[in-house]
């Protein structure tokens, strides 16, 4: 099995936060678009993808529910 890894700090922005453009540039919608969903799809499915969430101190909920229950309602 493939091991595919995406550290949110590093592959997308050390200050994540807010839902959707109107939360600013680092938002989960865009997490979801551009870093997030394109990795998922490019892994195939033999590839386990870890999200690594280490590197800032909080994570508000609007982004986390954008970016991973966004993949829900997307499915």
């Amino acid at each position: 099995m493939k091991v595919d890894y995406i550290s949110v700090v590093k592959d997308f922005s050390p200050t994540p936060r807010g839902r959707n453009e109107n939360h600013g540039p680092n938002n989960g919608l865009r997490f979801r678009q551009k870093v997030l969903l394109p990795r998922l799809l490019s892994g195939g499915e033999d590839c386990l993808l870890v999200v690594d969430l280490s590197g800032t101190n909080r994570y508000g909920s609007s982004f986390l529910e954008e970016a991973f229950g966004g993949l829900v309602r997307v499915a």
